[in-house]
């Protein structure tokens, strides 16, 4: 309460006093009074005493009574500034009174600080301001961030054959900076292609053209060309560099060091092996393709041949395995031997009408060639020309031919349809031997072609029928049919199915599944047989090697010989009750078949029905079959005289054969790898052909007293057989019946054996002695092998009573 009285006080004499000392002076006037008698000592106040404690702290005197005092001069105590007020004072010189006077500074003196824009690159300031007189900032700048380039592509200009060219390059639309400088471009110059008009093998003078890729600027000249034959060391003359994959196009002309060349022929073994080739087109200025001229390149997929050629050498295409098609120009007047020999994915070929002559095997094991067009010009189809062309269905004959030469069509397994032209005169021996679905032959010629007949090169052996009008055979949802005598025969099929149901019937009627039916249909996967087939032909699915499922239709009578054989995917088979012939061989080589079940019809089983099934463990026969029984799982004769069928994949490694077997048939045991030992009792008198071929562990056989015979190839193979005592009873041995029993030492024969076949003690490498009592009478030929040693390539057989010369001559003692 005492600091409000004294500061209101005080400030009543501040004002009292302004108005009497101070009235409309400033500061500088009250400065400029000379002081009274004795000067007021200035002080000066701590930084940190404000305004109100001076004020405070201030004595008040007596304003009543001023003239007691002797006054100094006014003195600053405390400077002022823009933002805080100055003192001054003035003192007595007598006492300590003092009068303090405050006085208001100035403001702020603003001044603008100016903004800066930022640039591409550099950072900017916001405006701003401070106080010119104390610098104070009274509004920051801020940063404000480098803008960054915008950039503008500059295109690029393309060179012309004259002109130079740039690249692309980019600036800054901002600033202009250059961010990506452009770079010159060369010009091209000319880069001209000749192209030759005419290009044939008639024409000496050329007109050549030259145009420039890259401009279209042409101009033309005219050339002399010299004949060039490609041989294999200048065919990168002509562009072919041996690269991967090429596709190569002939030049008809080129040029090399200032000379033209006219390409007229390829040589003898041009491009003999070249793998790296996929498709070469011939110019119509060549005339002949040589000998082996592509032979062996494998990865040729195609070949265009021009029109001026007229002999395709011989062996010129052999052996391309991936050739798939061929243009024969229409100039060509000679196709040479196996020209196209072995082209196994070969599918068609059209002869054109200017072929004369088919030469000998042209065409021959090209298997997958399906359709053949003769030519009307062709006169002669060479010996062998389409030999084991295995999917060839159909192939007309032109009018013009006269001679069909020996194994023309040989082994062509799946030919259905032929038909011989007008002019033929002559069809060579063997001709269409084995064309076992040649079910039709039309027969134009004058020739006496006559179904079931082996003359005239066996083209109507097969045939159900022989006639002069169109085919009978009909097309039936891809299934081939063919009728004759009110009997209906399914041929094949042509469609790209892999499991099929067969057809149901035939126009309303059962229908027999014709020999080779499928034959080495190897995209069959499964097949359904209805209840209206009655006959599955021999063959009929030969060879199905992919072939895992069958089901048999109820009104089956007749599985063929080797119905099956081959289908080595064939796990498992069920044989219907109707059955009741189960051909040769029917299953042979089904090597993944497990078990067989044998239907109580069956009174049929033929030979090697179930041969080299090395999986097979049970064969199962119906206990009501009245021709078959099933002991241990193994197929024999109902009164067991005879050993049918060993199911040799069991794990037996010992087997004894009973006494009352007869006749071990032929393949009984062939392949029956875990087999080590066999006993043969007294009773058997036959071992037959193959009997225990390919046991390669079977090391010990006793063949019993009353065996006669012992069959072809019966121990062939048996690699692990040491020694064999061969009875006295034993009167023949087979051809090559211990043919590469590598570790036999020596055989025993009794004094019955009077006659040894071919190569029966064949490639005995190990083979040391043979001992024998009796005479052979027939040696059958032993120069050919019977004792050879192909190891040692000499004869070393001695023998108790005589020895066997190097020559094969017998000496007895």
């Amino acid at each position: 309460m005492k600091k409000s009285i004294k500061l209101a006080l005080f400030l009543c004499f501040i004002a009292l006093a302004s108005m009497l000392t101070l009235t409309a002076c400033d500061i500088t006037d009250i400065f400029a009074k000379d002081p009274q008698e004795t000067t007021v000592e200035t002080t000066t106040l701590e930084e940190t005493t404000t305004s109100e404690d001076i004020i405070t702290e201030v004595d008040i005197f007596d304003w009543y009574h001023p003239d007691q005092h002797i006054i100094g001069e006014w003195g600053i105590i405390q400077e002022a500034t823009c933002e805080k007020n100055g003192f001054i004072e003035r003192r007595c010189t007598e006492c300590d009174w003092r009068e303090l006077i405050p006085y208001v500074g100035g403001e702020h003196v603003e001044v603008v600080d100016q903004a800066v824009a930022p640039t591409c690159t550099e950072k900017g300031l916001t405006e701003g301001k401070h106080c010119s007189v104390c610098d104070k900032v009274l509004v920051a700048q801020e940063i404000i961030d480098a803008l960054g380039h915008t950039e503008v592509i500059d295109a690029a200009v393309a060179p012309t054959c004259t002109s130079t060219g740039l690249t692309e390059g980019k600036h800054c639309s901002v600033c202009n900076e250059i961010l990506v400088a452009q770079e010159i471009i060369d010009a091209l110059g000319h880069s001209y292609t000749s192209s030759v008009t005419p290009a044939t093998a008639t024409e000496d003078s050329y007109i050549v053209t030259y145009t420039c890729s890259n401009c279209g600027d042409t101009y033309t000249e005219a050339i002399v060309t010299t004949d060039f034959t490609i041989t294999a060391n200048n065919c990168t003359r002509i562009g072919y560099t041996g690269k991967k994959g090429e596709n190569l196009i002939v030049p008809a002309v080129f040029q090399n060091n200032g000379t033209w060349y006219r390409v007229t022929a390829i040589g003898n073994s041009a491009f003999y092996n070249c793998f790296s080739l996929t498709s070469v087109t011939i110019p119509d200025s060549v005339t002949s393709i040589g000998e082996e001229a592509f032979s062996w390149c494998s990865n040729l997929t195609s070949v265009t041949i021009g029109n001026s050629v007229t002999i395709i050498g011989d062996s010129a295409f052999r052996g391309c395995s991936n050739l798939t098609s061929v243009t024969i120009g229409d100039s060509v007047t000679t196709i040479g031997d196996w020209a196209f020999e072995h082209c196994t994915s070969l599918m068609g070929v059209t002869i054109p009408d200017s072929v004369t002559s088919i030469g000998e095997e042209a065409f021959s094991r090209c298997s997958n060639l399906t359709s053949v067009t003769i030519g009307d010009s062709v006169t002669i189809i060479g010996d062998s020309a389409f030999r084991d062309c295995s999917n060839l269905t159909s192939v007309t004959i032109g009018d013009s031919v006269t001679t069909i030469g020996d194994y023309a069509f040989y082994d062509c397994s799946i030919l259905t349809s032929v038909t011989i032209g007008d002019s033929v005169t002559t069809i060579g021996d063997y001709a269409f031997y084995d064309c076992h679905k040649l079910i039709e032959v039309i027969n134009k010629s004058s020739l006496a072609i006559i179904a079931g007949s082996s003359s005239n090169g066996d083209v109507a052996y097969y045939a159900k029928e022989v006639h002069n009008g169109i085919t009978k055979i009909v097309n039936q949802n891809d299934y081939l049919f063919y009728t004759y005598n009110g009997v209906n025969y399914l041929l094949g099929y042509v469609g790209t199915d892999t499991a099929l149901t067969l057809p149901e019937n035939y126009n309303g009627q059962n229908y027999e599944i014709y020999q080779y039916a499928f034959y080495q249909c190897s995209n069959l996967t499964s097949v359904t047989i209805g209840d209206s087939v009655t006959i599955i032909g021999d063959s009929a699915f030969r060879g199905c090697s992919n072939l895992t499922g069958v089901t048999i239709g109820d009104s089956v009578t007749i599985i063929g010989d080797s119905a099956f054989r081959g289908c080595s995917n064939l796990t498992s088979v069920t044989i219907p009750d109707s059955v009741t012939t189960i051909g040769d061989y029917a299953f042979g080589g089904c090597s993944n078949l497990t078990s067989v079940t044998v239907p109580d019809s069956a009174t049929t089983i033929g030979d090697s029905a179930f041969c080299y099934c090395r999986n097979l463990t049970s064969i199962v026969v119906d206990e009501n079959n009245t021709a078959y029984q099933s002991i241990n799982g193994n197929l024999y004769s109902k009164d067991g005289t005879v050993l049918i069928a060993y199911a040799v994949g069991k794990d037996d490694t010992n087997f004894v054969i009973s006494n009352s077997v007869t006749t071990i048939s032929d393949y009984a045991f062939v392949q029956c790898s875990n087999l080590t030992s066999v006993t043969i009792g007294d009773s058997v008198t036959i071992i037959g052909d193959s009997a225990f071929r390919g046991c390669s562990n079977l090391t010990s056989v006793t063949i019993g007293d009353s065996v006669t015979i012992i069959g072809d190839y019966a121990f062939r193979d048996c690699s692990s057989l040491t020694s064999v005592t061969i009875s006295d009873s034993v009167t023949s041995i087979g051809y090559s019946a211990f043919n590469g029993c590598s570790n036999l030492t020596s055989v025993t024969m009794g004094d019955s054996v009077t006659t040894i076949g071919l190569e029966a003690f064949h490639n005995c490498s190990s083979f040391a002695s043979i001992i024998f009592g009796g005479t052979i009478t027939q040696w059958n030929t032993i120069n050919t092998g019977l004792f050879w040693n192909a190891y040692t390539g000499e004869y070393t057989v001695h023998c108790t009573n005589g020895t066997i010369a190097k020559d094969g001559t017998v000496t007895y003692n």
